[in-house]
C-alpha cells in the first residue's frame, strides 16, 4: 500500500496535486506562489542594482571623464594663462620697442631738418658761388676776346709799322735800285699823276687784270 501510494506520487501528477491540496494549509498552498513572487522581486531588485551598479559605474566613468576633462582645461588655462603672460611681455616689450623706435624717428626727423635747412644754405651759396663763377667766367671770356683783338691790333700795328718802315727803306734805296732817275711812292700825288698820263683808265683795265701787274699798287714807281 506504502509503496503504491509513493509509485502513485511519483508516477501521478494529479494524484500528486490532491495529496498537496489534502496534506498543505492553504498559507503552506500559497507559499510557492509568494516564493515565486519575492524570487521575482529579488530578480527585480537584483536587476534595479544591477542598473543602478550599471548606472553608478557609468556615473563613475562620467565623472572620472569630467575629472579628466577638468584636469585637461586647467592644464589648458594654465597654458593659456602662460601664453597669455608671455604675449603681455611681448607687448611691453614691443610697446617698449616702439616707443624708443619712436624716439629715434624723431631724432632722425630732426637730423633731417637740420640736414635739409643745411642743404638749402648750401645751394643758397652754390647759387651765388654759380653766378660768381658765371660772372668770372663771362669776365674772363671777353677779357679773352680783348686780349685777342689787341694782340691781333698789334701784330697787325707793327706788319703795318715793319710795312712803312720797308717802304721807307725801299725808297731810300730807290737810286741804287734803279741807278738813278725819278719816281717815288704811288702814293705821291706826282707819281699818280704820272702813271695817270702813261696809263689811262680804259687801258689801265684792258693792260693790268691782277694786283701784282697793276703798277698803282707797287712799293715804288
Amino acid at each position: 500500500m506504502r509503496e503504491q501510494f509513493l509509485e502513485l506520487l511519483r508516477t501521478d501528477p494529479e494524484f500528486r496535486e490532491e495529496v498537496r491540496r489534502l496534506v498543505l494549509t492553504d498559507e503552506l498552498l500559497a507559499l510557492p506562489s509568494k516564493f515565486d513572487q519575492l524570487v521575482a522581486v529579488v530578480h527585480e531588485l537584483a536587476e534595479i542594482q544591477r542598473q543602478q551598479s550599471e548606472q553608478i559605474r557609468s556615473l563613475m566613468e562620467a565623472q572620472k571623464r569630467t575629472e579628466e576633462q577638468v584636469r585637461v582645461l586647467a592644464e589648458a588655462q594654465r597654458r593659456t594663462e602662460e601664453q597669455l603672460q608671455r604675449q603681455a611681455e611681448q607687448i611691453q616689450a614691443l610697446t617698449e620697442a616702439q616707443r624708443r623706435t619712436e624716439e629715434q624717428l624723431q631724432r632722425q626727423v630732426e637730423q633731417i631738418r637740420a640736414l635739409t635747412e643745411t642743404q638749402r644754405r648750401t645751394e643758397e651759396r652754390l647759387q651765388a658761388l654759380t653766378q660768381q663763377v658765371s660772372a668770372l667766367v663771362a669776365a674772363h671770356a671777353r677779357m679773352e676776346e680783348a686780349l685777342q683783338w689787341l694782340i691781333n691790333w698789334q701784330r697787325g700795328e707793327m706788319g703795318r709799322r715793319e710795312g712803312e718802315r720797308y717802304e721807307r727803306h725801299v725808297i731810300r734805296r730807290a737810286p741804287i735800285l734803279f741807278n738813278g732817275g725819278e719816281g717815288g711812292s704811288p702814293y705821291e700825288p706826282m707819281i699818280q699823276q704820272r702813271l695817270a698820263s702813261m696809263f689811262p683808265r680804259e687801258q689801265r683795265e684792258q693792260l693790268f687784270h691782277d694786283e701784282e701787274g697793276d703798277p698803282f699798287l707797287a712799293d715804288l714807281i
